[in-house]
């Protein structure tokens, strides 16, 4: 990760000397939105359990566009709150956060594609009654899309492909590979959200 973060430095560095002699600009993003999830498990003797969350997301992006309209961003987002846990229904704390790297591509000023890798992917649930605590981690890969409602006002949608692949917990200590535990692992998670750019 932290290899990541100095390119990205290093990276920044060179076009901030270029933003000061042309077009190029420097912006921050902070968005508000909501998020839907679904974590679906199927362990070693095939039974399947599935988390379900709905719940509020917050966003910042911080980045680069050049005046050819392309975009580079080291972006971050955050969601809490409850999470529906089965086949064993019970309602556990969550928390799931991510930091990514993105680079996207602005049509005339009316909307921007863009792609992403996330390098920090952590979803954390804590224990409840009925399951055991659980800290899933690995990366993800992003596709989204941002329409532009005002100058600095827009709406998107963002589809995550989680990849996670590192397992701790209290039930998790034989091995940190989900693989150990479980024959599969599906996740759908999308989220649409409102940003502010400045």
């Amino acid at each position: 990760m932290k290899h990541i973060l100095y390119s990205y430095l290093l990276l920044l560095t060179p076009l901030a000397a270029n933003a000061m002699m042309g077009g190029n600009s420097f912006f921050f993003e902070p968005s508000v939105g909501y998020r839907n999830e679904l974590i679906k498990l199927t362990n070693k003797a095939n039974v399947e359990s599935q988390m379900k969350m709905m719940t509020p997301t917050y966003g910042l992006k911080l980045g680069y566009r050049s005046p050819t309209g392309i975009d580079l961003n080291l972006a971050g987002d955050y969601s809490s709150g409850k999470t529906e846990w089965g086949p064993l229904t019970e309602n556990n704390n969550f928390s799931h956060k991510m930091a990514a790297v993105q680079l996207g591509v602005n049509a005339m000023g009316a909307m921007k594609i863009y792609l992403g890798y996330a390098f920090m992917n952590e979803l954390k649930v804590e224990a409840g009654l009925l399951n055991s605590d659980i800290l899933l981690k690995g990366p993800a890969y992003q596709a989204g899309i941002a329409f532009n409602l005002f100058s600095n006002v827009a709406a998107s949608a963002q589809y995550n492909l989680n990849q996670f692949d590192e397992i701790s917990g209290t039930s998790y200590t034989a091995s940190d590979k989900v693989q150990h535990y479980f024959n599969k692992l599906d996740s759908v998670d999308y989220s649409f959200s409102l940003s502010l750019t400045f």
